[in-house]
């Protein structure tokens, strides 16, 4: 019997902590899900990933190779902290899933999702809590993705109708 080939998701983990982003990459990596994890330690260089890597959202292509499908975004980084965090990722692409990751329960978490995040998991969160949300948000942003994709080729296919010649009859 053969095995389907995985796509793995591949996730921008920006933790400053060594201790906690080794602890969050052990987590998936006993999961059922397959991950490829690329661990950044600060808001500037979250920013400069996602600003390589991650397509525009003006442009739909094929899927590229390091693309992200979910970025786990720790809120207390040396260059930027809380709610700013995710309004600066969510600047440079407004679709890819931004999850916070946090150890502190004092903000309300209604607060994350109006400053842009998609969905939130506690630093404290067995591996398979997290684990859903990475394959939930990378699921949904991949279906985006696709839809974009048939929609901007029957687009085109639509505008190449357009310059046709009437027939003469």
């Amino acid at each position: 019997m053969l095995v389907p080939q995985v796509k793995p998701i591949r996730v921008l983990l920006v933790e400053d902590s060594i201790a906690d982003a080794h602890a969050v990459v052990n987590d998936l990596r006993y999961t059922q899900t397959v991950f490829e994890v690329t661990v950044v330690g600060s808001l500037l260089e979250a920013q400069r990933h996602m600003e390589e890597h991650v397509e525009s959202t003006d442009e739909v292509s094929e899927e590229g190779a390091h693309a992200y499908d979910a970025v786990l975004l720790d809120l207390h980084l040396p260059n930027g902290r809380g709610l700013a965090c995710i309004k600066a990722l969510r600047a440079i692409s407004i679709s890819v899933p931004i999850i916070v990751l946090t150890g502190l329960e004092d903000q309300p978490v209604g607060n994350y999702f109006d400053a842009g995040a998609d969905d939130y998991v506690s630093k404290s969160s067995p591996g398979k809590q997290i684990e859903a949300a990475l394959y939930r948000a990378a699921r949904s942003y991949r279906r985006q993705r696709q839809t974009r994709r048939k929609w901007q080729t029957i687009t085109v296919k639509l505008s190449a109708l357009d310059r046709l010649e009437p027939l003469a009859l």
